[in-house]
């Protein structure tokens, strides 16, 4: 299966709760169908008290949205002025 968007893609969500957010691609997961996409659909999980976190913690993470759900944004060329 060939994969349109690549890491540092800048892309849209075209469907679901975050549609119209953008952001960069940051990883590529399952095959080339999800990707974690910065700052878009970003998740609360409870960590337990471990040596990293010693106190426990709260922290955002991002989850994977599935490429149907994405649109490559084109970068835009500036014109040139002769």
């Amino acid at each position: 299966m060939k994969a349109f968007l690549r890491i540092g893609d800048e892309a849209e969500v075209i469907a679901g709760d975050g549609r119209g957010m953008r952001g960069k691609i940051c990883c590529i997961l399952e095959g080339g169908s999800r990707f974690q996409v910065s700052g878009v659909r970003m998740r609360k999980v409870c960590v337990k008290k471990s040596a990293r976190h010693p106190e426990g913690a709260i922290l955002e993470m991002e989850t994977p949205i599935h490429r149907s759900n994405l649109r490559k944004i084109s970068p835009q060329k500036e014109p040139e002025i002769c």
